[in-house]
């Protein structure tokens, strides 16, 4: 696009420029780093999205959307003052990018927080969406966790909240195969 003068200073010029890349799907994954979340539950969860991000499946998912691309974070929650963005939006267009976001994810040292409050990461998420570089009318938070909410916002006030805005919700229960996650 050519340069536009400004509104307020008809000698100046702006460039215009797209503050946001389209791609085809905006995914937030928010994993639970609780109290009850056991060293092995931690682990399950990183290492299966990391997992994920090296199947070939995926991969080929990715690349076969209409633009190749999607964009993600990574959130470790367990409620409001503990929630945080390990990973923030990165761009997975090929396989090289999807096994590099793999192996950050693994290099990241576990984070733990104190409660579960699954509206206050839902509502967090949402912040999340806001500050993306990245544009998609498909915007997806998928959520794992081992307990209720436990505080915040009514579960169910907030997750209204969310898919009034376009946005689905995802939840994967934790479970640790091994007997592992007593506390």
């Amino acid at each position: 696009a050519a340069p536009t003068r400004a509104q307020d200073d008809p000698g100046a010029f702006t460039i215009p420029i797209d503050p946001l890349i389209e791609v085809d799907l905006l995914l937030i994954i928010a994993t639970d780093v609780s109290g009850s979340v056991s060293h092995n539950e931690a682990f399950l969860q990183r290492k299966g999205v990391a997992d994920a991000f090296r199947h070939r499946d995926v991969i080929t998912a990715i690349e076969s959307g209409s633009l190749g691309r999607i964009a993600v974070a990574y959130i470790d929650w367990s409620s409001r003052y503990y929630n945080q963005v390990l990973v923030n939006w990165t761009m997975i267009d090929s396989e090289a990018t999807a096994l590099e976001y793999a192996n950050v994810l693994m290099r990241i040292p576990r984070t733990r927080g104190q409660g579960t409050s699954i509206s206050d990461v839902l509502e967090f998420s949402m912040n999340v969406f806001e500050i993306s570089p990245y544009y998609s009318n498909k915007r997806v938070i998928d959520i794992s966790g081992d307990g209720p909410n436990r505080s915040g916002t009514p579960l169910l006030e907030a997750r209204e909240e969310v898919i009034s805005n376009g946005v689905v919700i995802n939840g994967l229960p934790v479970v640790d195969p091994y007997g592992w996650d007593e506390f």
